[in-house]
């Protein structure tokens, strides 16, 4: 489960808890994000199996007319919804999580057009500033919502001597980083195993990434775990976490770490780095010069770097009220509209 379907999840959860009837759209099968869900919230499955189906647009454009608020992730989800509420005519919310915000003439008129009017939630600072600068939408129809998540209780398991990388597989994650790291992390440690978690999104870049580490003597200390849907109970078995991914709107997986006490060693990369770097100045690098990396998780790993209470951090930067509160703000923004 990626990021945004897990936000899906979180905002769904929080908005049910709240009082308030919720409905979860897919567009074509029913995902992983359904183990998630609280009971009560609905689900509802388009079964689309081509994108193109006017039957499948107009069936979608009937089930809108049904609903007050109407919360999309996703740009390519936007964009089918958008077609389908030419019927419906309601006020859209879309939740931009991407983290490249196209500024050419075509790029900003193309976009403009299709949020006019609608609600755009960032996740990030550089996604409120492209809607208002490049975009010029309606201060009034733009929010920030950083990301949160909900822990999760986790029973406390004997420590690996295994350090963890969760992202999903796929080149913008750049997860091709573990092969330089892993030559000299593991040839440094002879017990020290790494565990990649993540569903893979790229089949060739995994195979070319497996294809790679064959041709050293450690890739047998290098697993991958691809079919893992809830992150958070597994990290009290590891010693450490990872995130190599060079540009991200709000990394997740960071707080997810912190959820669990887990200390990591991250990529700096979206709004979440910049505000836990204050915090935690140890835990993010700027390059990927493989000797820093290295060097900062066996500190890490040794003990010899402090810092500061993990839970405590974590609940600072991580206030689930006051986003929910905020999430209330925007539809009540499109409701009254």
């Amino acid at each position: 489960m990626g990021g945004a379907e897990r936000i899906c999840v979180t905002i769904s959860n929080l908005v049910f808890g709240a009082g308030y009837d919720v409905t979860v759209l897919e567009l074509n099968g029913k995902g992983a994000l359904g183990k998630e869900l609280s009971n009560g919230v609905s689900r509802v499955d388009l079964e689309r199996n081509n994108k193109f189906s006017v039957l499948h647009l107009w069936r979608l454009g009937k089930l809108l007319r049904k609903y007050d608020v109407i919360h999309i992730h996703m740009r390519h989800v936007y964009r089918y919804v958008f077609i389908a509420n030419l019927i419906a005519r309601k006020c859209l919310i879309f939740h931009d999580h991407f983290n490249q915000f196209p500024t050419s003439p075509f790029q900003r008129f193309y976009f403009r057009t299709l949020l006019y009017r609608h609600v755009y939630i960032g996740v990030d600072q550089l996604g409120i500033i492209w809607a208002e600068t490049y975009l010029k939408l309606r201060k009034s129809n733009i929010f920030n919502l950083p990301n949160v998540i909900l822990q999760v209780e986790c029973k406390v398991e004997q420590k690996e001597n295994t350090i963890l990388l969760v992202s999903n597989i796929k080149p913008e994650k750049n997860i091709e980083f573990v092969v330089p790291f892993a030559t000299r992390m593991l040839k440094g440690n002879s017990e020290l195993k790494i565990d990649i978690v993540g569903a893979v999104s790229d089949q060739l870049y995994f195979e070319e990434i497996k294809k790679t580490l064959t041709l050293y003597d450690f890739a047998n200390r290098i697993q991958f775990i691809t079919d893992v849907s809830a992150i958070q109970p597994m990290l009290g078995r590891y010693q450490l976490g990872l995130h190599f991914s060079k540009r991200e709107s709000g990394p997740l997986v960071l707080l997810e770490y912190l959820s669990q006490n887990l200390p990591f060693v991250s990529f700096y990369t979206g709004d979440i780095s910049k505000k836990l770097e204050v915090d935690l100045p140890k835990f993010f690098l700027h390059d990927f010069n493989v000797d820093h990396w290295c060097d900062r998780v066996n500190n890490l790993l040794n003990r010899s770097i402090s810092y500061p209470d993990l839970p405590a951090v974590f609940k600072k930067h991580n206030n689930v009220d006051a986003y929910l509160s905020s999430c209330l703000k925007v539809y009540h923004r499109v409701y009254a509209s």
